[in-house]
């Protein structure tokens, strides 16, 4: 009974470790990837003749995905 109890244990004990291990791989990547990342450089906002407003954005990618 005591072999299987420490069979079980050591099972337990590298899964925790495992799923722990992921954890901190999968935060560290989340926190230094920077997905699309856009940066506005310049904002004009312009009425035109017949009273209608226009929003003129200038932006650059600053992440390392494309940016849509």
């Amino acid at each position: 009974m005591r072999p299987l109890a420490v069979i079980i244990l050591v099972a337990v004990a590298i899964s925790i470790a495992a799923a722990g291990v992921a954890w901190i791989v999968t935060t560290m990547h989340s926190m230094m990837w920077r997905p699309e990342i856009l940066r506005i450089t310049n904002l004009e906002m312009e009425q035109l003749e017949n009273g209608t407003w226009v929003l003129k954005i200038e932006a650059i990618n600053v992440g390392e995905a494309r940016a849509e």
